[in-house]
């Protein structure tokens, strides 16, 4: 009697213990898969990385004599689109009368760049008249991200004409004055982890401060 229930109960331990063995193999699997795929994904984050910084460095980043900042402007934005996690580029420059044009962009609507002068315009007027926006440290240019980036809000609500987000990266001279910006669209920069968003945006300032330069030294 004690022998046959001892058999039919480890029968019943091993009917039981299969669907546990086969669970606990295919979330080992799934785990080193994960692993696997999280591994490669980050690899493949500092290849794209490497290759942004690699590609930033090798633009030809020299003022033309006649002072024509279209043509480069135009390539730093196609680098940008190219290379980085945005693919909405502008730069603005500043005028010899003191006004913020936009010089070049890729992507962006009429209705985005009819914005982005409007808040040119603010910031030059900020500047002149000494308010918000006019030296490096007083966060009048909108929510710090980076060391020196900012996110800004386009329009005046959601309803309005060029409404959006975007990352404004102010070319600096030495002396504190801004001489223009790299501007890309990030309509989706809510819904992003603000230090995934910083990460995105660290090699642009590293070309922004090349473009600063370059453009003070061109004066």
């Amino acid at each position: 009697m004690w022998v046959g229930l001892w058999q039919e109960c480890a029968l019943m331990a091993r009917h039981w213990a299969w669907p546990g063995v086969a669970a606990c193999l295919v979330g080992t699997v799934w785990l080193k898969s994960r692993k696997q795929w999280l591994q490669e994904a980050a690899q493949r984050r500092t290849v794209r990385a490497r290759e942004e910084l690699e590609a930033y460095a090798a633009l030809d980043v020299r003022i033309p004599q006649d002072g024509d900042l279209g043509p480069l402007a135009l390539r730093v934005c196609r680098v940008v689109k190219e290379k980085s996690s945005f693919h909405r580029a502008a730069m603005l420059v500043r005028e010899t009368e003191g006004r913020v044009k936009i010089a070049g962009s890729i992507g962006m609507e009429d209705q985005v760049l009819g914005a982005l002068r409007l808040w040119g315009d603010q910031v030059a007027e900020a500047e002149r008249s000494g308010g918000a926006g006019c030296s490096r440290g007083d966060g009048g240019l909108g929510s710090r991200m980076g060391a020196n980036s900012f996110a800004v809000v386009l329009g005046k609500g959601p309803a309005a004409p060029g409404f959006g987000r975007a990352i404004v990266i102010p070319l600096w001279t030495t002396g504190g004055r801004i001489v223009g910006a790299l501007v890309v669209c990030a309509d989706g920069l809510l819904s992003v982890r603000r230090s995934s968003v910083v990460e995105a945006i660290a090699a642009l300032e590293g070309l922004a401060a090349k473009l600063s330069r370059s453009m003070e030294n061109a004066v």
